[in-house]
């Protein structure tokens, strides 16, 4: 079980990655990034080896896209796991928007998380977010290698990776839309290192892609501004949404087959769907990580092909993931995406229930 942080997290801990609005300025600065290549700020935090639990605050006032249902943008927390960078395996989580969020996902925010296992790329939903709020995400090492992921000091996930360490740590922020406009704030990073006790991250070189994020770093806080063509942050989420409009087969077959296209094959995809639980789901994905819920129904969708995963969120510098097989998990009531994974083994979903082909 993982150790209690409580007080551990004071408030006179270093502010950290302190991220915000700057003075827009024109793509002609070359940007480094389009629909299918990120950009990040991020401040990098030097002296976090060995690591055994890791956590920090996160607030977001802004994430706002100009394509959300084609792009993404992050606030988030990244953690190499069993090798230096540049990243082979590793575990994030933090704030989103973007095509996570399924068909209607200019509405919503989402908290996440994620990992790559080396062969494996998985991606969860945790709950709606909300601007505004400061929410603390955790990071902890279990005795089978394990690690969970919490949110707000509730259970959010467990990994299917097992790692015995955490190598190296980065707080920032990461985007494939060079118009995105985000403001947001980190505090109170803290890890704990097998063996010892919970210490103060350490600011370290603050880095971004040119004409995206800018960057900087002082011996107390380390931050990134973002640049933007649009000065505009859509209005903020509430939790009195209209009832979205369950999503159609043809408009699931439709969002399969671009989802395809974005991760880098535009053939005609073959598209199989079954519906179940979501615990189910993440068991026979190829994750085989432990989710937060097990709503139902949700929608599992399996497409075969020639997959680069443009869509999928990474550290800086980790190599993207590849292979032959993407699953999707759609919840059946609102058509949000809850998880995702791309990889090289597929599954049998007869096991799941009654397969179609769309």
């Amino acid at each position: 079980m993982p150790k209690k942080i409580g007080a551990l997290l004071a408030a006179g801990a270093l502010a950290l990655a302190a991220l915000t609005a700057a003075t827009p300025s024109a793509a002609a600065d070359g940007p480094e990034c389009d629909h299918y290549r990120h950009c990040y700020g991020i401040a990098n935090y030097h002296g976090a080896t060995n690591i055994d639990n890791v956590a920090v605050d996160l607030w977001t006032d802004c994430l706002h896209l100009e394509t959300p249902d084609t792009d993404l943008a992050t606030h988030e927390l990244w953690m190499w796991t069993n090798t230096a960078p540049p990243a082979i395996t590793w575990i994030e989580g933090g704030y989103i928007r973007g095509i996570h969020a399924g068909g209607d996902s200019d509405r919503w925010y989402r908290w996440f998380w994620a990992e790559y296992d080396g062969s494996t790329f998985s991606s969860h939903m945790i709950r709606h977010a909300y601007v505004g709020e400061w929410q603390q995400l955790w990071f902890t090492h279990y005795s089978n290698d394990k690690w969970g992921i919490y949110l707000g000091g509730q259970f959010a996930g467990q990994t299917a990776q097992s790692a015995t360490v955490g190598t190296f740590v980065q707080v920032g922020g990461e985007t494939t839309e060079p118009e995105v406009y985000s403001r947001g704030k980190s505090r109170n990073l803290q890890w704990h290192p097998q063996g010892g006790p919970w210490l103060a991250g350490g600011a370290g070189d603050a880095t971004a892609t040119a004409g995206v994020y800018t960057s900087s770093s002082t011996a107390a806080d380390s931050g990134m501004a973002q640049n933007s063509l649009k000065k505009i942050c859509a209005p903020a989420p509430t939790a009195q949404q209209a009832p979205a409009t369950p999503p159609t087969q043809a408009e699931l077959k439709d969002f399969a087959r671009d989802f395809a296209a974005r991760n880098g094959d535009k053939t005609d995809v073959e598209v199989e769907i079954v519906s179940t639980k979501r615990q189910a789901a993440a068991d026979l994905s190829g994750s085989k990580a432990t989710v937060d819920d097990d709503q139902a129904p949700v929608h599992v969708i399996q497409m075969r092909g020639d997959f680069v995963g443009h869509m999928a969120t990474a550290p800086k510098g980790a190599p993207t993931p590849r292979g032959n097989t993407i699953t999707l998990t759609i919840d059946a009531a609102t058509g949000e995406v809850t998880d995702w994974s791309l990889g090289n083994q597929s599954r049998d979903l007869t096991k799941l229930g009654a397969v179609k082909s769309l």
